[in-house]
């Protein structure tokens, strides 16, 4: 049986034991909600690429076809008449993508001409992260939701369901004492949001309180906090901060993302401002939600199966592990770096548990890496927030890919996340990629201009 006829099997195991609503196997969006957005029809991959960010703003946004059947070729790249957007997700049921406005307004990106239409969401007022702020924050798809294909966009005032076809705006679910997440995951087979969060108490200082891993249930709109959540926040430790104290290291829970094979959600953290450099944090949780139990008249839940797992070396990536995305049907991901005032040009990759339902997972394997400068010869920079990477397994060749944006918005990174894993390490190093390997020449990473008009 080969890799992804595997991960498939597994899948379906697991929905038959686990009771999940959609087939895993057909499932190719992403479980994450970061910038830009994948859809996959036919042997075409196309990406969604919105050109503002929480804290950077430029108008407009593009559709560029990254990948195609071998001997194709790929069209130019379109340019799409948006407003500010910062996150975009498309819909493989309808074919129809969303991309959410930093301000009132989002849109939808209509086959097969790529029609633009905006629609207010009702939501203007900004909420505020350590790296920026925004109105509505990102968006996830769920093409199995009752009522039909549904995106679900993270707004100021909570979670907005978008039925797409016919167009409906839904009641917002509320997020209760709970802030939302700039980058929830999403679990699509159980319809659950997953919001790692905090609350900012002092947009000078970012001064926050408050960490929690909130999952919401899109169906009954009940929400539930981690019930242990001071504890779990707190099990890593500390960091030392640039005055000589000491600060909560993992104050922070940045992204949410979900294994569809395995039904193990994860969240990553940003290091906090004053931890020195030394200390970036480089941790990410995992929860076994096969295990975890629900208590509604309490509002909270929990599992016996989490932890959070500190990766040693990779500490490339100096805001923390912020960007992760899951590929579909298989448990690799993808995980990189923000660029704010400072940053780096940091990515890895994650060989994620591929078992679930008793003891407390861990990640297998991991790596780090250094993003080699871009076809111009531009050294690489991240692409703010929300974080610029999403995964997307390949219709051609069935191989898991993380893609990463620039902040640019000139050029896609490609990254073969198998053949980042499967690469040598620098001797002495258990997780880190050897100064010999060349991400390019070796495949590893390919570049895809997305310009308009390339």
């Amino acid at each position: 049986m080969n890799r992804t006829l595997s991960v498939i099997s597994a899948a379906i195991a697991f929905l038959y034991f686990f009771g999940g609503s959609a087939s895993a196997a057909a499932i190719t969006t992403s479980t994450t909600s970061n910038a830009p957005g994948v859809l996959i029809n036919g042997t075409n991959v196309s990406l969604y690429v919105p050109y503002a960010s929480d804290n950077s703003l430029k108008i407009g946004s593009v559709v560029k076809v990254i990948e195609v059947a071998p001997a194709a070729t790929a069209p130019k790249t379109t340019v799409l008449k948006t407003g500010y957007v910062n996150s975009c997700a498309a819909s493989p049921a309808t074919g129809i993508a969303v991309c959410t406005g930093v301000f009132g307004s989002s849109y939808f990106i209509r086959p097969p001409n790529n029609k633009v239409g905006g629609f207010k969401t009702g939501v203007s007022k900004r909420v505020h992260f350590t790296g920026g702020d925004c109105a509505n924050c990102g968006v996830a798809i769920d093409d199995t939701l009752t009522g039909g294909p549904t995106a679900i966009i993270a707004t100021s005032k909570g979670y907005l369901p978008v039925q797409l076809s016919p167009f409906q705006l839904q009641p917002i679910i509320s997020t209760g004492s709970d802030a939302v997440s700039g980058q929830f995951g999403y679990d699509p087979m159980n319809h659950r949001i997953l919001s790692p969060n905090y609350v900012i108490l002092n947009l000078k200082k970012f001064n926050s309180e408050n960490p929690d891993y909130q999952i919401i249930d899109t169906g009954s709109g009940s929400a539930f906090e981690l019930s242990d959540r001071t504890d779990f926040f707190n099990s890593a430790g500390t960091c030392t901060t640039t005055g000589g104290g000491t600060t909560q290291r993992d104050a922070l829970p940045d992204s949410g993302a979900y294994d569809i094979t395995t039904g193990i959600a994860y969240g990553t953290f940003r290091s906090p401002s004053d931890c020195i450099h030394a200390n970036t944090v480089d941790d990410v949780a995992l929860f076994d939600l096969t295990q975890a139990t629900f208590d509604t008249n309490a509002g909270t839940w929990s599992t016996p199966g989490k932890q959070v797992q500190v990766l040693s070396e990779m500490t490339n990536m100096t805001n923390g592990i912020t960007g992760i995305a899951v590929v579909p049907g298989q448990s690799l991901a993808i995980v990189a770096d923000r660029r704010e005032i400072s940053g780096s040009a940091g990515f890895g990759a994650l060989s994620l548990p591929t078992t679930s339902g008793s003891g407390t997972p861990s990640l297998k394997d991991w790596v780090q890496a250094e993003m080699p400068n871009d076809p111009s010869r531009k050294i690489w920079q991240m692409g703010f927030m929300p974080n610029g990477v999403t995964a997307y397994t390949s219709p051609n060749n069935t191989k898991g890919y993380g893609v990463i944006i620039n902040r640019a918005r000139t050029y896609a990174a490609v990254v073969d996340i198998e053949g980042l894993l499967g690469a040598s390490r620098q001797s002495g190093t258990a997780h880190t990629l050897s100064s010999s390997v060349d991400l390019i020449t070796s495949g590893i990473v390919r570049f895809v201009d997305i310009r308009p008009g390339k």
